[in-house]
């Protein structure tokens, strides 16, 4: 019974397909075909920009690591010097609940973050000195209308949360617009 339940399984086995596809799709991409290195091998060897109309990327850009984020990310994340170590870090709301800190060398997430909250996210997160002491804090505006403060090792700061007040929106808001003077039932795209 065994020998057959592994013959069955053996014959279920095929080559994979998905890498031999994958390669063939992208054996022109230059961009997957180039190889990242050091930092410390890098030193001083800047390429020189390729000329006006070429198809190459001017700036010597290259992946160096990737990131997963607890959830959707609606927001640019920002780059800067969080523990004011000489180090960048980047700062990044999730669409769901958390801001995340990583470290901007390796992706790894920095010690004491991700900074949970409540609500949604659709911003980015800013850095202000809150609580006057020196340090930069994290600033996270909120789908429910609060501004929430992180210390920079992510711990919440509930003390200088602030709480944007609802604001009551007339049920015909629209009423006293102006007309829409464009003639919006031909379309523009392909018109001759």
């Amino acid at each position: 019974l065994l020998a057959g339940l592994m013959a069955a399984a053996a014959a279920q086995k095929s080559a994979v397909v998905a890498d031999a596809q994958l390669q063939k799709e992208n054996a022109g991409n230059k961009f997957l075909q180039r190889k990242a290195t050091l930092d410390e091998e890098d030193e001083g060897q800047r390429p020189q920009a390729p000329e006006a109309g070429g198809s190459e990327c001017p700036q010597d850009l290259e992946l160096r690591w990737a990131a997963e984020a607890a959830s959707s990310i609606y927001s640019t994340p920002i780059v800067t010097d969080l523990y004011s170590d000489g180090r960048k870090d980047v700062l990044v709301s999730s669409f769901v609940h958390y801001t995340e800190a990583l470290d901007g060398a390796t992706g790894a997430q920095l010690p004491g973050w991700p900074a949970f909250h409540k609500s949604s996210v659709h911003t980015s997160p800013l850095l202000y000195d809150i609580d006057f002491d020196g340090t930069l804090d994290v600033a996270v505006a909120t789908y429910d209308g609060e501004v929430l403060f992180f210390q920079d090792s992510g711990q919440a700061m509930p003390a200088y949360t602030l709480k944007l007040p609802r604001q009551k929106v007339r049920q015909d808001w629209f009423a006293d617009l102006l007309p829409d003077y464009v003639d919006h039932s031909h379309p523009d795209v392909g018109a001759a």
